[in-house]
């Protein structure tokens, strides 16, 4: 005696494929939104590791130890954060990176399009201490409005952290 074929039918195929379809269609929003904020927060914590980098650099050297935007890789610009960052050894203590002095780590600039901007004019620069000349904050934003943004911020002590903060309009606030 045989026993029946098994397998679906035509209609329960139908019926999966239509279901499967729904919900792809209410998730696919939500992991749009996932995936923009997981870019936001890997470039926060991009910045936040050059950060904490240059400040362990520098207290372990026992030298000063310099932040700063870089759009060549070899020198700092004026370019705003946008660009990319350098970490060096700040030996003429000018926030600046000069012929001689030690490139640490190279930064590329964050991908498009995300904005990344920062109150530090020139440099952010830890003294032996691990400690800054005054405290400082980065906004890291894409194109979304509203509280979607990531604030990297460094307290005078040399502590950074990283918290959700609120983009302006269109994410794209110029460098201060």
């Amino acid at each position: 005696m045989q026993g029946r074929a098994r397998g679906f039918t035509l209609i329960e195929l139908i019926v999966t494929i239509l279901v499967a379809g729904i919900l792809m269609a209410v998730a696919m929003p939500s992991f749009t939104q996932f995936m923009k904020d997981a870019a936001l927060g890997s470039q926060a914590r991009s910045l936040l590791s050059d950060l904490q980098y240059a400040r362990s650099e520098a207290v372990r050297r026992n030298l000063n130890v310099a932040l700063c935007p870089s759009a060549d890789g070899a020198s700092c610009g004026s370019d705003g954060w946008n660009t990319g960052r350098l970490v060096f050894v700040d030996d003429d203590r000018d926030g600046s990176r000069g012929p001689g002095e030690e490139l640490l780590r190279i930064s590329e600039a964050p991908s498009a399009p995300k904005t990344l901007t920062g109150e530090a004019a020139g440099s952010v620069s830890f003294r032996s201490t691990g400690q800054v000349n005054s405290a400082t904050t980065f906004i890291v934003c894409d194109e979304r409005v509203g509280n979607f943004g990531r604030l990297v911020s460094v307290e005078t002590s040399g502590r950074s952290d990283v918290s959700v903060t609120d983009c302006g309009e269109g994410g794209d606030d110029e460098d201060e």
